[in-house]
């Protein structure tokens, strides 16, 4: 047992190794993110499960890979760092009971994780003096120049201070992207296109501006679902207050309102005759026999109802008809929506914009 224990280890250790190694150094993975991240996850947990025959050298202990020879190296002062992944709810509590083991009480602020390029700024004096990648988390690059050519990257400080280190994560959104491409590349294409003269040239054009169009689409269906969670937060938030309000208000009425029932009930009955009792009782049977008479009736004629739907075909004849005719008009209304919805798409965005700044004004008053 404990020999296949250490040779499944060891078999673990080559494959996140190698799989590293196309990652970091490569640049040509293999597996997805996800699939990469299992991978390692369950070596780790091999080796929490049985420490003594975790290698010192696991690839568990470092988060990167080697600095490449084509930029200076640059040693970390501090290890910088990966944060670990979670992948059950058991897992997140946890992550919970070790923070609580250094922290009683703590508060956590959950944000999103933007998967980009783990950076280190160093500035000396205020100045921008190094810029280096997180390499294998003890040495790295140094890319210093092109950090610089980052506007939202400060190159002097407010304060000279004499040594800041700040680290962070280097992406180009989705939108700079799209922008870069329609600026560069497209006209790049296009030109080539005018001087070869040649049809396949002009179909590679056309063909990435449609990807940008797509692509354009993409985001703005983004953004209408990212302004509906927005609203849909406070909404959320509206629904549980009116929840909370109806249970204290539920646990109200079973603490004081049904024993005040109860105790009345006791000094009616002790008062009234014995035949208003055995009155009562008969019509609260009477009552009891009638509601199961009417439930069963009314499951009688869900029961039908339920099994009339269920004999029906999913889609009538009708509808496949109507659908098809639809179809062939929605086809030849295509050209003109798709002129009218560029210019549509943009209106939508400034009104979106609109929205979103009107509803956090809102909520940030409701806060105050």
């Amino acid at each position: 047992m404990s020999e296949d224990i250490r040779r499944k280890m060891r078999e673990l250790e080559k494959q996140v190794e190698h799989h590293m190694h196309l990652y970091y150094d490569l640049d040509a993975p293999e597996l997805e993110d996800y699939e990469y991240d299992r991978l390692i996850h369950s070596l780790m947990d091999l080796e929490e499960q049985y420490p003594q025959y975790a290698s010192p050298n696991s690839p568990t202990k470092r988060v990167g890979g080697k600095a490449q020879n084509t930029f200076r190296e640059v040693t970390h002062k501090v290890q910088m760092g990966s944060l670990q992944d979670v992948f059950s709810t058991d897992e997140l509590r946890a992550f919970d009971a070790r923070v609580r083991e250094e922290v009683p009480n703590p508060t956590y602020v959950v944000e999103q994780k933007i998967d980009g390029l783990s950076v280190s700024l160093e500035y000396h004096d205020g100045e921008l003096a190094v810029g280096s990648t997180r390499g294998d988390g003890f040495t790295g690059e140094d890319v210093t120049e092109n950090l610089r050519t980052i506007r939202s990257i400060p190159l002097q400080l407010p304060e000279a201070l004499p040594l800041l280190e700040v680290r962070g994560e280097v992406y180009m959104p989705v939108t700079s992207f799209n922008r870069l491409v329609r600026e560069q590349e497209l006209p790049q294409l296009r030109e080539q296109a005018q001087r070869s003269g040649q049809p396949e040239d002009a179909q590679a054009a056309k063909d990435l501006e449609n990807k940008c169009e797509r692509f354009e689409k993409k985001i703005h269906d983004l953004e209408l679902t990212r302004m509906i969670s927005i609203q849909t937060a406070p909404q959320i938030r509206l629904v549980q207050n009116n929840d909370t309000l109806m249970v204290e208000k539920i646990q109200s009425t079973v603490v004081n309102t049904i024993p005040l029932w109860k105790s009345q009930m006791v000094l009616a009955l002790g008062v009234a005759h014995s035949n208003q009792a055995a009155e009562a009782q008969r019509e609260v049977t009477d009552m009891t026999n009638e509601l199961l008479k009417k439930n069963a009736e009314k499951l009688k004629m869900a029961t039908i109802e339920t099994a009339k739907e269920s004999e029906r075909g999913i889609v009538d004849m009708e509808t496949l008809k109507a659908t098809n005719e639809s179809l062939i008009s929605t086809l030849d209304e295509v050209m003109k929506i798709q002129q009218e919805g560029h210019q549509k798409r943009q209106e939508a965005e400034a009104e979106i914009n609109r929205l979103e700044n009107e509803l956090k004004g809102k909520l940030l008053e409701m806060r105050g």
